[in-house]
């Protein structure tokens, strides 16, 4: 667990050819932060995106939503949770992201690499401002 609290990892998700998920391999990241919560980015970023990860049965599961919930659908990435290391020493994963929105059913739409970045991660959040003039 302590390897995936406030980490950084960056996705090779290539969509599978029955997939609605077109346009080649995607590079995108999330930020599995101690919450619970998670921050996307890359191609999997925008606005009102967020989500939560967990790790269950040897399963971690990154879901990704957005406010429109099941109109604009839900991703999940799933992966066992089985770490490997990479030649430049780094953690890896590798799953499947399942998906489903208002048009398609629940399908796996691609398979994605995970490479762990360097360091930790925490949500910057500024103290709102004392007075100090009394």
């Amino acid at each position: 667990m302590q390897d995936l609290v406030n980490t950084k990892w960056s996705i090779a998700a290539t969509p599978r050819e029955d997939s609605w998920l077109k346009g080649g391999m995607q590079q995108q990241e999330f930020t599995l932060l101690s919450d619970g919560s998670v921050v996307w980015g890359g191609s999997a970023g925008g606005f009102g995106t967020g989500g939560r990860w967990a790790l269950k049965d040897g399963i971690i599961e990154v879901i990704r939503s957005t406010p429109l919930g099941l109109l604009t659908g839900r991703d999940y990435y799933m992966a066992g949770a089985a770490l490997k290391v990479n030649d430049k020493l780094q953690f890896t994963l590798e799953g499947i992201i399942r998906s489903y929105n208002a048009i398609f059913p629940v399908m796996v739409i691609a398979d994605f690499k995970a490479t762990r970045l360097p360091g930790r991660f925490v949500r910057n959040e500024e103290e709102e401002p004392t007075d100090k003039s009394e």
